[in-house]
């Protein structure tokens, strides 16, 4: 088929790109299936009369119910032999009379009283086409108007299950901005459809199989594409406007962009994800929301009577110095609670991918190959640390290696004024967007000046005394602007670190550096990583470019790892592994192009240790995820 043909096919690819989504929303899922609704969190959206907030006890996430309560899903149901279930307790010595409701009928009634956890099924039989709406009454005489305490819902069968409402139209919908942000990209219609495709055929293939999944997993996506992803062109565009980039590279990164952020926003979506840090984080809005601007006056004792922000140290215990940043535009939007967990996990999902243009951004600079950005999508790291909700780090890791890449651009021109104030203030955003700046940006340019010192000969000194006084006026600015009322505690804690600890022992285990160096090697970089991060970096120094920024990025991760192990209560949380992930991309993606490069041969090695190391991170990452499904089941 000549080009021509294929454009004029592409309206018609593009419309079926789009029909298949569509198309499998209407027509359902049919066979046996089990709709389950786990209550707490996410669980707001689907229920009416239900208390304020849900509970998490030893993992088990509940809700209680009030005499008046109401489960209703986006589904329809048909089919022979379907059953309702639920497994409850009531808590309370005083009995209740419940009466549970299925559409318009009562479907079964029982008296309960006390604490144990038990299930009901109520056999509904054969149904046509019904809402899936799921009342509870209860009549009880605790008067504090609790009815049951709820673990899950659960709709049991064999017929049709479907979408409805406006349900229906959100998998089309995200396809459809899909193919909208791909075409503003810059890739014409029929590319834009054929890199869509895949994602089409996934939602349809997941429509008709378990349509309740699929809208989970796609809650809150639609507007964050929009957001995100209209953000990103925005950027690309302006980039392109300027000469700083590429159509071709703006486009591919843009493919590539969008599919890791889809990747990893439906993957913290899963009904099933959860881990507790993600409550401290909405908790922390509330706190800011409702202290405002008393909030930064007095930091530190909001932190310590909020009590999950605290820390241990040689035996005392300390508000931690925890910087409100990544929240402060939650605050702003009247979320309620799970669409601010939601909202949080999927802007956090965006985040990760802002390193991967920055990295391909250092690349150019540096004349090194631009092939660690697409590392940057496969490597485990930014997964793992979206598995435990470490929101503020990925904020605060954004800017570091914006930072770095600021540097690479203009530390020949340090000295000049302008540039000064620019990369001070720049010091000050790394460290007020997350506590761990303040030791790891600190820590980076106190090397990269002492590099400066001894590499160069012309105003090596000049150069190296601009960079610590960058670094020390950055500093002082976040201390004035936040860390101020912290101050005791860190003078506190780097006096018994400069002690030993003197009476008082580490609240956590000293070790062996080589020890703490294998162990995060391992959980993080596996074998491959290291060979080839090792071989890319030697290719790297050897150019020239950018050596003494190579070098200090590398000899900062090297002294974090040892007060890691050597002075663990100052040093646990240095986000070390997530401040090197774009170095070592940065050097395995040279490695790998380098390798590419000398003939046949090595091209097939270079592409098989490619896919080897997209496997073991889509491996990897899976783990993470798998790790906290089911922490509130």
């Amino acid at each position: 088929m000549t080009e021509a043909r294929l454009e004029r096919a592409a309206p018609l690819l593009a419309v079926a790109v789009l029909a298949l989504p569509l198309a499998a929303a209407w027509a359902g899922a049919r066979g046996p299936f089990r709709l389950t609704l786990n209550l707490g969190p996410g669980d707001s959206a689907y229920l009416s009369g239900f208390a304020s907030a849900y509970e998490i006890d030893d993992r088990v996430a509940t809700h209680w119910t009030s005499y008046q309560a109401r489960v209703a899903l986006p589904l329809t149901v048909s089919g022979s032999a379907v059953a309702l279930s639920y497994r409850f307790a009531r808590i309370f010595p005083e009995t209740a009379v419940v009466e549970v409701g299925f559409g318009r009928g009562v479907v079964d009634r029982f008296e309960c009283r006390g604490g144990r956890f038990q299930e009901r099924t109520a056999v509904l039989g054969a149904l046509g086409p019904s809402p899936v709406v799921v009342s509870f009454h209860a009549d009880s005489h605790e008067r504090q108007n609790l009815g049951l305490k709820l673990d899950w819902v659960s709709l049991a069968g064999s017929g049709r299950v479907a979408l409805t409402g406006s349900a229906r139209f959100v998998p089309v919908l995200a396809v459809a901005l899909l193919l909208g942000l791909h075409m503003l990209a810059g890739w014409d219609l029929r590319r834009a459809a054929l890199l869509v495709a895949p994602w089409a055929i996934a939602a349809a293939v997941g429509l008709l199989r378990d349509p309740w999944l699929v809208h989970r997993l796609l809650r809150g996506l639609v507007l964050a594409l929009a957001l995100f992803g209209l953000a990103g062109v925005l950027v690309g565009r302006l980039l392109r406007a300027r000469g700083r980039a590429s159509a071709p590279a703006l486009r591919a990164l843009a493919a590539l962009a969008l599919a890791t952020f889809l990747l990893r926003a439906l993957a913290v979506n899963h009904p099933d994800f959860y881990y507790p840090d993600l409550r401290t984080h909405a908790r922390l809005v509330q706190v800011v929301r409702a202290a405002g601007s008393d909030f930064f006056r007095h930091p530190a004792a909001y932190i310590w009577e909020h009590g999950v922000w605290r820390t241990e140290a040689y035996g005392k215990t300390y508000a931690f110095p925890y910087t409100p940043a990544f929240h402060l535009p939650f605050t702003l939007v009247a979320f309620g609670y799970d669409d601010l967990v939601t909202a949080m996990k999927l802007a956090a999902a965006a985040l990760t991918t802002v390193p991967l243009f920055l990295v391909w951004a250092l690349a150019r600079r540096l004349g090194a190959s631009v092939a660690g950005a697409a590392l940057m999508a496969v490597i485990p790291t930014y997964v793992s640390r979206l598995s435990f909700a470490f929101l503020p780090a990925l904020l605060g890791h954004a800017f570091d290696v914006a930072f770095v890449l600021w540097l690479a651009g203009h530390l020949d021109r340090i000295r000049q004024p302008g540039v000064w104030v620019r990369g001070a203030l720049f010091v000050s955003a790394c460290q007020l967007a997350y506590v761990s700046g303040v030791v790891n940006v600190s820590l980076f340019l106190a090397i990269l000046a002492a590099a400066e010192a001894l590499g160069r000969r012309d105003a090596r000194f000049t150069r190296a005394a601009a960079l610590l006084a960058m670094g020390l006026a950055g500093s002082v600015v976040s201390v004035l602007v936040y860390y101020r009322d912290f101050l005791p505690m860190v003078l506190d804690v780097v006096s018994h670190a400069a002690r030993g600890g003197g009476s008082a022992a580490s609240a956590h285990p000293v070790q062996g550096f080589f020890a703490v160096a294998y162990s995060r090697t391992r959980d993080f970089f596996d074998a491959m990583y290291p060979i080839l991060a090792g071989a890319g970096l030697a290719v790297l120094f050897r150019r020239g470019r950018g050596a003494s920024l190579l070098a200090a990025w590398l000899a900062t991760y090297a002294l974090l790892l040892l007060g890691r192990a050597k002075v663990p209560d100052v040093f646990l949380h240095g986000h070390e592994t997530l401040f090197v992930t774009p170095l070592v991309c940065l050097a395995a993606g040279e490695a790998l192009s380098g390798l590419a490069a000398r003939g046949r041969a090595a091209r097939a090695a270079a592409l098989v240790a490619g896919a080897a190391l997209a496997g073991q991170g889509v491996a990897a990452q899976w783990r993470a995820i798998a790790e906290q499904l089911g922490n509130a089941r």
